[in-house]
């Protein structure tokens, strides 16, 4: 579906933001900036969810293991979108000051040796989104472009190990790990 409307640009803003980050993409296995490696690394931001599984019973481990590493991109759930008037215009009409906020969820595996004990991954995974951060902190800073947001904070939780509980209640660690950037945008640049 195309990009329309004031919530899903910022949303499409925020997207192109993360896949201008080198490390990024580096994270995703996608070495490059032509073209065709950015719609590689776009490929891997799911809007929401991932797309719909093909069996009614949902995905099995294997096949989500496949997909990562990926990230789904949303609006935040408190303040997604707030346009608030700032001046009235001596016509009547009013200019009002935008922002908002969208949720990066970043899921990537966790290697089958370190499952009961993934410090190492979850080092990993927190130097990669720090200089991700970084990246996007100089990137959201650029002035004269209207590709992307002007960034208030960045706020980046976890990352966590995954678990769930089994049929008999038992705790079950497993293959990956999530962490979660949320970014409180201001008014479009």
């Amino acid at each position: 579906m195309a990009v329309d409307g004031e919530i899903s640009k910022s949303l499409d803003a925020v997207r192109t933001l993360l896949i201008d980050s080198e490390r990024f993409r580096t994270w995703l296995g996608v070495v490059g900036t032509d073209p065709e490696k950015r719609l590689q690394a776009s490929a891997k931001v799911f809007d929401i969810y991932l797309d719909p599984p093909k069996e009614v019973d949902g995905y099995t481990k294997d096949e989500l293991r496949a997909f990562r590493p990926y990230v789904s991109i949303d609006s935040g759930e408190d303040e997604a979108y707030t346009s608030v008037s700032i001046a009235a215009e001596a016509d009547g009409s009013s200019q009002y000051m935008d922002s908002g906020s969208v949720v990066l969820e970043f899921h990537t595996n966790i290697p089958k040796t370190e499952i009961k004990h993934p410090r190492d991954g979850i080092l990993q995974l927190r130097n990669d989104l720090g200089v991700m951060l970084a990246e996007m902190k100089a990137l959201a800073g650029t002035s004269g472009t209207d590709q992307y947001v002007q960034v208030a904070r960045f706020t980046v939780f976890g990352p966590i190990q995954v678990s769930a509980l089994d049929d008999k209640g038992d705790v079950q660690v497993d293959d990956n790990l999530i962490a979660v950037m949320q970014v409180d945008w201001g008014e479009l640049t």
